[in-house]
């Protein structure tokens, strides 16, 4: 936002105050991941949450990724690979379908959301 006001100083003078939000720190990243996670029905194994804190220690280390947006999506990321884990299975080896609703911490991959930083998003048509 401050890059935005900057680049146009006519709008700058119309906005008389700034709100500064402070990033969350990596442990305060690692409760909303929890929080998310319980509101949609699931809970973080012991063994998860070692590794979404270092998940989170790298975020706050990125531009922009240290907010609850991002923790929002690793649930949602971590809830796709749990799905894939129990159920993309053939029916033999899928087994019983009483499922306990824990993340592990092989279920938060992180390649997409932290490499989506990195590139450049275009807006626009090509030609």
């Amino acid at each position: 936002m401050k890059q935005f006001l900057e680049r146009n100083q006519g709008l700058k003078s119309r906005v008389p105050f700034v709100v500064r939000f402070k990033d969350y720190s990596p442990e305060e990243m690692g409760q909303i991941v929890s929080l998310e996670a319980d509101k949609r029905g699931f809970s973080v194994s012991e063994n998860a949450k070692a590794k979404i804190l270092a998940i989170c220690e790298k975020a706050v280390q990125t531009q922009e990724l240290g907010n609850g947006r991002f923790c929002r999506n690793l649930v949602e990321n971590a809830i796709l690979e749990f799905a894939s884990r129990k159920f993309g299975k053939t029916k033999e080896e899928a087994g019983t379908m009483n499922v306990k609703c824990e993340l592990e911490p092989g279920d938060f991959v992180t390649n997409q959301l932290l490499d989506k930083k990195n590139k450049k998003t275009e807006i626009g048509f090509r030609g």
